[in-house]
């Protein structure tokens, strides 16, 4: 029973760094966003290219 929950708690640790690096990104790529139209955040927002 023990070995199950550790299990669990390891696996929300893993999916909360996951969501947590997730949102870094986003929200790295809004920092960029306003200031820098052609960088990295508009290649995968159909500008054209």
């Amino acid at each position: 029973m023990n070995d199950l929950e550790d299990l669990k708690k390891e696996l929300e640790v893993i999916e909360l760094e996951e969501r947590l690096e997730m949102v870094q990104l986003i929200a790295a790529d809004a920092a960029d966003g306003p200031q820098s139209p052609n960088g990295n955040s508009s290649c995968c927002f159909g500008s054209g290219n």
